[in-house]
């Protein structure tokens, strides 16, 4: 799957993302973030061959933008979805729901990272609403059988506008979770991905 997604072999993605230094408004508003912050979220996969047909712009488009401050990363995401599904939040990583990924490491050198997730990393699944779509956003830290983050959800902040086709989700991630000292020019690891579910069906 990882090797699937190398962005030189595929064309597209971003092989690294900048950040922005100050705090956005995260109120769910976008306030304040300008259009050339924000990354499009452009390769597009199949999970599983039962699922029906290729992803499609008219299914799932989304962009992402960082900023930075002495305490938090912040991803501020503003995504359309023609399906919003969400049904799903009893598996290890919301993978039948409608939801967005952060995949975050304190470990700047890939070659030094550990095959299962440990103290420096941390993969972040969040939705913008609940079953009803009456709820605030979610979030919750997977495992995968590495590095249990116990009471993360609690540290960090999340806001979420919602409306038919679309919602935006704004994220602070406390940088000590990562072990990382802010300052300009530090490198993260970093991968921001989503699971689209139309049907019933994940892509």
């Amino acid at each position: 799957m990882w090797d699937s997604m190398d962005e030189p072999k595929c064309g597209t993605g971003r092989s690294q993302f900048e950040a922005a230094y100050g705090k956005p408004a995260l109120d769910g508003s976008l306030n304040g973030l300008r259009p050339e912050e924000f990354y499009p979220m452009d390769q597009q996969f199949q999970h599983i061959l039962r699922d029906p047909g290729q992803p499609d712009r008219k299914d799932w488009t989304g962009k992402v933008a960082f900023r930075w401050d002495e305490q938090y990363l912040y991803a501020s995401f503003i995504v359309l979805d023609n399906d919003l599904s969400l049904l799903d939040f009893t598996s290890r990583d919301w993978r039948d729901n409608d939801n967005l990924r952060l995949m975050l490491s304190g470990e700047s050198d890939p070659a030094k990272r550990t095959e299962l997730l440990s103290e420096k990393d941390l993969l972040l699944i969040m939705t913008p609403t609940g079953i009803s779509h009456t709820e605030g956003p979610m979030a919750a830290a997977a495992s995968l059988g590495g590095f249990v983050r116990d009471g993360i959800e609690t540290k960090i902040k999340l806001a979420s506008k919602v409306w038919a086709g679309g919602y935006t989700l704004e994220v602070a991630i406390p940088l000590s979770e990562l072990q990382v000292k802010a300052a300009p020019g530090v490198k993260l690891g970093l991968n921001a991905l989503s699971d689209d579910a139309d049907g019933g069906f994940r892509r």
